[in-house]
């Protein structure tokens, strides 16, 4: 390392390698990855469902996961989602409510060479999930210049979209 190079320099240098190793194979995709199933167990795990893998096709990945615990759904912040789930809870009287299912599923879309889709949705539409009626969800769209700058603001994108959760 040259201890002659200014604040900027080396800061250019380390951002170049950065950038270099991210070019590498499919860094990108391993980052998505990463962060998706770090977020999964932290939004998305339920009781029977652990240790949830990324799923991806083309250039979408996603995770996803179902709760089948209508209570512990009930017990989420989200008032727009609770009302939803009361009206099915109508539907669904006694013990037939043990039946229903929540589908929760939080992705991100690559978009070109400079644009990322961050998403999550929650989906009451059991047991096909289909109808995006019975659905609630976020989307934040992202322009970057580099893989860097994408690389330090994902997880960024997927907390805000996971604020649905």
């Amino acid at each position: 390392m040259d201890h002659s190079q200014s604040k900027e320099e080396l800061e250019r240098e380390i951002k170049q390698r950065n950038l270099a190793a991210l070019n590498k194979g499919d860094s990108l995709g391993a980052l998505l990855v990463f962060n998706l199933e770090n977020f999964a167990h932290r939004y998305l795990e339920t009781k029977k469902m652990k240790d949830i893998k990324c799923q991806y096709f083309e250039k979408t990945y996603w995770v996803e996961s179902i709760e089948d615990d209508i209570f512990t759904a009930l017990k989420w912040d989200n008032r727009e989602l609770k009302e939803k789930l009361i009206d099915l809870c109508k539907k669904y009287p006694g013990q037939e409510s043990k039946n229903i299912k929540i589908k929760l599923r939080l992705g991100t879309t690559l978009v070109g060479d400079d644009k990322v889709k961050c998403f999550s949705s929650i989906n009451w539409d059991f047991p096909n999930f289909t109808n995006k009626e019975n659905e609630i969800s976020c989307v934040q769209d992202f322009d970057y210049s580099d893989l860097l700058e994408l690389r330090n603001k994902h997880a960024a994108l997927l907390e805000k979209v996971a604020e649905i959760f």
